[in-house]
């Protein structure tokens, strides 16, 4: 018998693990191939004397979604479309098979031969404690309604509060259709007992596909169509109950608070569901600049040992804040924490950047905090802007000394 421990969507950054029931004397031949076929890795496994011998094959399946990722940063500008409210989006993934043939050693005969299904894996990766108690997040979103649907980790509820500056596109799967056949779904958004309907033909596939809501533009349909300043709007789905009646599920609330900054200063990061969310930090910060210079000596005309040096590297290190006032905004600060693509926002410029911080102190008695971040560029200069050297007579916080941080 050969299982995988992964429904056929799983987290390619989750461990991948194949089963195999092989008696004594008995050995296995595995193949990891590609959607086209190509066989991407083979490996044998012996009898263990064990019962099920256990092969992590993760790493195969990170190394084929590398190939389809650009190097990071990855920011996802090209799947954001300004004027449409409800879309598609081309997620990377990675889709494979699993071949496992079962040999005798001993007269080197075939016992039996399995062709697993076929798998998709998205960049990503769920707590294995999650993991223990349900393998498959996309299963458990799309079949339970009682989830929230959003691939968001700003909160486990339906009801979603983001900030006006913080208002990004909010990704859900919508399950799969056969290729051969065309669905439109339509999802219907309420706002102070106005509706909207947005539809859009979905493509066939054999798994379920990502869309977007786009939040922002759907705030501006409600402005221009019912003269709605939308502030709180609830989002159903239209769907085909067990009794096949129509009906509507719903997906999510949307609550929009006011943002009293005027220059908000945002992070735009990618989440443990593989997609992106804004976070608006605390409105001051200060930026530290550090300056390396390596001396070397060199001998002149005159023959004497001149010191040198190269032009100096500037480092940018800004000291920021973040406002923790529930146990959801803490886990929302833990993912921006850990993720690998965090971009800064600051007056309309995005800059990739490198987010930390020293330590986090928390009790079971939770109480409201402020956490220190430190916020570096991915990338140094060693020149100035131009813009600093001009005497603008403006404040330090202001798009001068903002080009210092390039």
């Amino acid at each position: 018998m050969v299982t995988l421990n992964q429904e056929n969507m799983h987290f390619a950054d989750n461990r991948i693990l194949l089963s195999i029931n092989l008696a004594p004397g008995q050995s296995a031949e595995c193949e990891v191939r590609g959607f086209n076929t190509q066989i991407l890795h083979q490996f044998q496994v012996f009898s263990s004397g064990e019962q099920h011998t256990i092969v992590d094959i993760s790493d195969v399946v990170q190394s084929m979604l590398r190939e389809k990722t650009p190097d990071l940063p990855v920011l996802e500008t090209t799947n954001v479309v300004d004027n449409e409210s409800f879309f598609s989006v081309v997620a990377p993934y990675a889709e494979y098979t699993i071949k496992v043939r079962i040999i005798n050693m001993e007269n080197q005969t075939a016992v039996s031969t399995t062709d697993l299904g076929l798998y998709r894996a998205f960049p990503g990766g769920l707590n294995r404690s999650l993991l223990n108690m349900d393998g498959s997040v996309f299963t458990k979103k799309r079949l339970d309604r009682s989830v929230q649907n959003i691939l968001t980790t700003r909160t486990a509820s339906k009801d979603i509060v983001m900030k006006e500056c913080e208002l990004y596109p909010l990704y859900l799967f919508l399950e799969r259709i056969p290729r051969a056949t065309i669905q439109t779904k339509t999802i219907t958004v309420i706002s102070e007992g106005k509706t909207i309907s947005l539809s859009l033909q979905l493509r066939g596939s054999n798994f379920d596909e990502l869309y977007a809501l786009n939040v922002e533009n759907i705030r501006k349909e409600f402005l221009n169509t019912h003269d709605i300043f939308s502030t709180q709007m609830d989002f159903y789905l239209d769907v085909i109950e067990e009794d096949e009646t129509p009906g509507k599920a719903h997906l999510c609330s949307v609550t929009i608070t006011e943002d009293n900054s005027t220059k908000p200063l945002i992070l735009l990061f990618k989440n443990t569901f593989g997609v992106y969310e804004k976070k608006a930090l605390n409105p001051l910060f200060e930026v530290e600049s550090k300056f390396e210079k390596s001396v070397y000596q060199k001998l002149d005309s005159n023959h004497e040992f001149a010191k040198q040096s190269p032009r100096a590297v500037r480092s940018d290190v800004m000291a920021a804040s973040l406002s923790i006032n529930s146990t959801e905004e803490f886990i929302f600060a833990m993912d921006i924490l850990h993720s690998d693509d965090v971009w800064l926002e600051y007056q309309g410029k995005k800059q990739p950047v490198l987010v930390s911080t020293d330590s986090v102190a928390r009790s079971n008695n939770f109480k409201p905090f402020s956490m220190a971040l430190s916020i570096e560029p991915r990338m140094t200069d060693p020149f100035a802007p131009v813009d600093f050297l001009q005497d603008s007579g403006d404040k330090i916080f202001d798009l001068s000394f903002d080009d210092t941080f390039e």
